[in-house]
């Protein structure tokens, strides 16, 4: 148990990283305990599994992102048309925001409808709203979806230079460390690590099978290389996220 916090007005993934445990059904990652920090905190459970709900969806995100270069996507409860559209069809191909044609043609409506919803001057009816919403669940609820965005990685320029066996990088930044060092080390800090061709198909294929959760196992190997290079002591222990503010794929460090 955590002692001298102070409560804030506000429950944050911060807050509750104090109360994470070790989970051995996540392969010894460690996951929020629901009952000791709504018992800690002073909250009720499910303001807890709330928080915990919108970090995954944040993370999804930035999954997403990190492996379509869709910046905009979003698909969380507040998204925007434009967050929306950017999730479900992409950018333009002459670097609008959005794909209008593909937009349009899936939607019914023209491509000028589709640019002013983007641009926020025209809102999206009711049931084009919620058509939306439904479309970009499914971008990384199915595996063909996920596919699809794993695709677009292969298709990218950093993508292509590892098929031609080329080493690329991959940083996360967000509250980390070593799971059995947690008041020790944990804190916000971004890691780099190399990426070779198998690194980097294991990668996605990982997204594609299992989703969000394959991502997030294969970068906690990733954290552990990290770890087991050096910068920490002890071999036997797990490299965590608990919480991920970016994920980004670079040429170089």
């Amino acid at each position: 148990m955590a002692f001298g916090r102070r409560k804030k007005p506000g429950l944050t993934t911060g807050a509750l990283s104090d109360y994470r445990t070790e989970d051995p059904s996540a392969g010894g990652r460690q996951t929020v305990n629901v009952d000791a920090a709504a018992r800690a905190l002073g909250v009720s459970k499910k303001a807890v599994r709330d928080v915990i709900r919108k970090s995954k969806a944040k993370f999804s995100d930035r999954v997403l992102r990190s492996l379509t270069g869709r910046t905009d996507a979003d698909r969380s409860d507040e998204a925007n048309p434009k967050g929306l559209l950017q999730a479900v069809f992409g950018r333009g191909a002459r670097g609008g925001a959005v794909n209008a044609k593909a937009a349009a043609d899936a939607l019914g409506v023209s491509q000028g409808t589709v640019r002013r919803w983007a641009a926020g001057t025209q809102k999206p009816s009711d049931e084009h709203l919620s058509s939306l919403r439904t479309a970009a669940r499914r971008v990384t609820s199915t595996k063909r979806g996920r596919k699809a965005a794993a695709d677009e990685f292969r298709k990218s320029a950093l993508g292509k230079a590892s098929e031609r066996g080329g080493t690329i990088y991959v940083s996360v930044y967000g509250y980390q460390g070593p799971v059995k060092e947690s008041q020790t080390y944990w804190r916000d800090r971004t890691i780099y690590q190399p990426l070779d061709t198998t690194d980097v198909q294991a990668m996605l294929r990982a997204y594609e099978e299992d989703g969000d959760d394959g991502f997030q196992r294969w970068l906690t190997d990733r954290g552990n290389d990290y770890m087991n290079e050096g910068r920490y002591y002890g071999q036997d222990d797990i490299w965590d996220f608990a919480d991920i503010h970016d994920i980004k794929f670079e040429e170089r460090p």
